[in-house]
């Protein structure tokens, strides 16, 4: 499993660092919307910046890998990733000095620096890179996590984002900040990048790539929670449900990528292939030219008729030919030695006699060549020299003599270290035995190693053979190597191609360089790049538009709250007349329905609690202040709330512009001025009220003086008429003319009685007598003589109980003059006149709407009531009713009235008048109700 995992790993690193850059991308996209303000103090720009630098890191990371790499470049990129993680420490600084109120000053930079920088005598430019992540990767991130998990205990919102993120934060210092490039020093010698890919089968880059888009997703859910604390319900699943989207999108843009990359990748691969293979082919044709030449060439040596004799004769001669024939045979086959030996092993003649690694005389009886030809079968093998250590070619033929023994052997050894082939540039040739080991190497350090790793028992079997001089078991890959796939080998992710070749068990390997592939894979992850960019700059844009919108809602609701809390209706609404909005009073007040129901609807639309005549003088004033923009008033009635409420309001009016200064609508507010206008009335009223108490006033004035003074005068003409009578004979026609005028002063002393009786100066006997009693048992026979036979008089007298505080003979007065008034209304028409006794509450809402009510309290009253179907009294007649001598019949008459008020007062009570036109007139005169008067006890002798 992990063997797998390390493999399909080792062909994925760019793309892992493609996803890891853009991981820290995200980061630094997302920490933009949490910078610094004065809400959220945190400085989030620094993880922003941190985000930035090392999502730009990993991307040179990628650029090295796939387009090459040299020194100036990679220092490049440690001084990105020191000042990243220099970001990161700043980030832990700055955020404990919000937190905490103090902190470390910003020479703690300095201090790692100087540590960072001790990285370089250990060893050079890796040693910074591997003290920058011990230093301030590892302590910048844990401070990190220390700061973040305060964040969480003292903060109200997106508390489990936030531990969520420490969490993150937490593993990704382990992940970067332990696991380092490999060193010469501890502990990176130790755990480093090397050892936990081969430990997990996954490199750390993918972790660290998967814990940056764990933290970004982390920091996107609190900044998320920190938006949905100002938002509506609506607005935070939105929010939510945008987030998932986006989150999705790039899950699913970086898998289709990892797919495009792969399939553009093998597109590649076959350019990268093809090239590889050519070399291979070239290799194998050579060695297979190698090969039969060599067999061949061989094989004529031994099968030479004259060769066997050099094998019985020791003698000079023989020796001098033998040298001759190797000699001569090892210049048909180019970088050969050709040598025979005896049937011990012992080579008789060499092609390389001269030289210090000379064949001449040594003993190979051990190599399986050598035995395998003294069997009597030819065979060739490839194997290392055990003098020179050269890989070679061997071919061994036996030689026969006629009689068909065996008495040598010919062997021609090709020397395949000296082939053009293992030299190919930036390619790895490697030529290898069944057991992977390396026999051929264009990097001659892998000489002698294997591939891959093998067993223990391969290694005695090899040395046994002694087809190798010397194994190095420490294999150039920690696992086994797989045709066609792609391998990370040396910094550089390369072809692995292995092809067997004429010889059974060899075979030519060969790691080539991708330049096809990483240029096809690059633009792939180019253009996944571009679209993850684009989804990230909707993503940007669009969380713009939600700060946005959420601000624009924000100040729609607190319009609307602010527009809801004023009392008075306001309404706003479009060129057409549709109503755009309201508040609440106008809904309630006005609309009578909801705001959803007034929006989009005209004022015709709505059953609007005003008449039709005011709906179309509106209409009309708002297609006069559209088209001449200015400020209107206007005053107006709702007419359908009620018969006894009907409030007035003063509708104020003037247009609203768009943001282009055009005309957009009209706005309205109304003002509810029923009270003004009540205050207004009763004011009036009472500057009447006061003027008639003036008037009042005034009539009483004179009227008592003129009272006074005609009795005066009156007194002294019935004086004079008395003394005239008395001087007179009774049958003297003077006398008679006398005691008319005496008759016609005498009426007009009672007009001056009347006249202080108004005024309320008469003199009264005031006692506690029944109404009842008063009116109805006495009255009807005083009355018969006043009802003419066109009027019918009905008394309705139910209640007996019905005591008052009054004169007997006044109040006789007041009825008789209530009835003469009602028969003059009804003269000279047929009529009916009512006189009910009776009992009542008086409120003191009743009581306003009555006469004389100026000292009359709420409680319980009697009263007289005389109602007529006469002609009945319009306003202005009402208003004067009282007026002494004011007559709606002929002049001369009128003082009834004004003597029932004089009444009225002295009995401390009050009249209600209703009366309509042509319909009639009541008159109910109100007495304060007494106790019944207790009966005196009966004495008895």
């Amino acid at each position: 499993m992990v063997e797998n995992s390390r493999i399909f790993f080792d062909a994925q690193f760019d793309y892992i660092y493609f996803v890891y850059g853009l991981a820290f991308i995200l980061l630094a996209s997302v920490c933009i919307f949490l910078r610094q303000t004065p809400t959220q103090p945190i400085p989030w720009k620094w993880i922003a910046l941190f985000g930035f630098l090392h999502g730009i890191f990993e991307w040179a990371d990628l650029l090295a890998l796939n387009l090459g790499d040299n020194e100036p470049f990679r220092y490049f990129r440690t001084i990105l990733n020191l000042s990243s993680f220099l970001c990161l420490l700043e980030f832990g600084r700055s955020t404990t000095g919000v937190l905490h109120k103090k902190t470390i000053g910003r020479w703690v930079h300095l201090l790692f620096l100087l540590v960072v920088l001790a990285g370089y005598p250990l060893d050079g430019r890796n040693g910074i890179n591997v003290l920058s992540r011990y230093a301030p990767g590892f302590i910048g991130t844990m401070w990190s996590v220390y700061n973040i998990i305060q964040m969480a205990h003292r903060g109200t919102v997106g508390k489990k984002s936030l531990f969520s993120l420490a969490a993150v934060t937490f593993l990704y210092a382990l992940a970067v900040g332990v696991v380092v490039p490999d060193a010469p020093f501890w502990p990176a010698s130790v755990l480093n990048y090397k050892t936990f890919f081969s430990t997990t089968g996954v490199p750390i880059q993918f972790v660290r790539a998967v814990l940056g888009i764990l933290a970004a997703a982390s920091i996107w859910s609190y900044s998320l929670s920190c938006l949905q604390r100002k938002s509506t319900d609506d607005q935070s699943k939105h929010i939510r449900t945008f987030g998932t989207r986006i989150a999705i999108t790039l899950f699913c843009v970086l898998l289709l990528g990892w797919f495009f990359t792969n399939d553009l990748g093998k597109y590649g691969s076959q350019n990268d292939k093809a090239h590889l293979e050519t070399i291979i082919d070239m290799y194998k044709q050579s060695i297979n030219d190698t090969v039969t030449t060599t067999n061949n060439t061989v094989k004529c040596l031994a099968e030479s008729p004259f060769l066997s004799r050099l094998f019985l004769s020791a003698t000079p001669k023989s020796q001098q030919d033998a040298n001759a024939q190797v000699d001569r045979y090892s210049g048909i086959v180019e970088n050969s030695i050709c040598y025979l030996m005896d049937t011990e092993g012992t080579t008789l003649a060499s092609s390389n006699r001269k030289t210090k690694d000379s064949f001449a005389g040594k003993n190979y009886k051990q190599r399986a060549y050598f035995q395998e030809a003294m069997a009597g079968h030819p065979t060739n093998t490839i194997a290392a020299g055990l003098i020179t250590g050269e890989p070679g070619y061997f071919s061994a033929y036996p030689v026969y003599h006629s009689d068909g023994k065996i008495v040598g052997v010919a062997v021609i050894k090709s020397l395949l270290g000296r082939s053009t082939m293992f030299h190919q540039g930036s390619n790895y040739s490697f030529l290898v035995d069944e057991h992977s080991l390396i026999l051929l190497s264009s990097t001659p350090a892998y000489k002698n190693r294997p591939l891959s790793p093998i067993s223990a028992e391969a290694i005695a079997r090899v040395l046994n053979n002694k087809d190798f001089s010397v194994i190095n078991n420490k294999p150039l890959f920690s696992h086994p190597l797989s045709d066609e796939r792609t391998y990370n080998f040396d910094g550089k992710n390369m072809l692995f191609i292995s092809r067997p070749i004429q010889l059974p068990g060899w075979s030519f390997a060969v790691l080539g360089s991708i330049k096809s592939i990483q240029v096809f894979r690059l633009i792939a992850i180019t253009i996944t790049l571009l679209i993850t960019m684009a989804v990230i700059a909707f993503f940007i844009i669009r969380q713009k538009d939600l700060e946005y919108i959420q601000r624009i809602t924000a100040s729609e609701n607190f319009l609307a709250q602010l527009i809801n809390t004023i009392p008075n209706p306001v309404y706003y609404k479009d060129t057409q007349g549709k109503y755009l909005g309201c508040n609440t009073a106008f809904c309630e007040k006005i609309a009578k329905c909801s705001r959803d129901e007034v929006i989009g609807k005209t004022i015709a639309d709505l059953c609007l609690t005003v008449s039709a005549n005011t709906i179309n003088e509106i209409s009309g004033q708002d297609a006069d202040l559209l088209a001449h923009p200015g400020h209107q008033t206007f005053e107006m009635t709702v007419e359908k709330v009620s018969e006894q409420n009907k409030p007035t309001y003063l509708l104020s009016k003037d247009v609203f512009r768009n943001p282009a200064g055009e005309v957009a609508g009209v706005v309205g507010v109304m003002m509810n001025i029923t009270s003004i206008k009540q205050a207004e009335a009763e004011r009036n009223e009472m500057q009447e009220q006061l003027w008639l108490a003036k008037k009042q006033e005034s009539l009483n004035v004179m009227a008592t003086s003129i009272a006074h003074s005609f009795n005066n005068i009156l007194t002294t003409v019935l004086g004079y008429h008395e003394l005239a009578l008395e001087d007179l004979p009774p049958n003297s026609s003077i006398h008679k003319h006398i005691a008319e005028a005496q008759r016609a002063a005498q009426e007009a002393a009672k007009l001056s009685t009347l006249m202080l009786v108004y005024v309320g100066q008469s003199i009264a006997t005031m006692q506690v007598v029944s109404l009842h009693e008063l009116l109805h048992d006495k009255l009807p026979a005083i009355l018969i003589k006043y009802i003419p036979p066109n009027v019918t008089l009905s008394i309705v007298a139910n209640n007996t109980s019905l005591f008052i505080r009054a004169d007997e003979q006044k109040i006789h007065t007041l009825t008789l003059d209530l009835i003469k008034n009602a028969l003059e209304a009804i003269e000279p028409n047929n009529g009916h006149i009512t006189l009910t006794l009776d009992a009542m509450h008086c409120t003191e809402d009743y009581l306003k709407n009555a006469t004389m009510a100026d000292t009359c309290l709420p409680g319980e009253y009697a009263y007289l009531e005389i109602s007529d179907t006469g002609c009945g009294m319009d306003e202005e007649t009402l208003s004067k009713a009282f007026d002494p001598f004011f007559t709606t019949k002929f002049p001369g008459r009128g003082m009834g009235l004004p003597t029932v008020m004089g009444i009225v007062r002295q009995h401390k009570g009050a009249i209600v008048i209703q009366t309509t036109p042509l319909a009639g007139t009541a008159f109910r005169v109100l007495f304060p109700l007494e106790n019944p008067p207790k009966e005196t006890p009966k004495h008895t002798a």
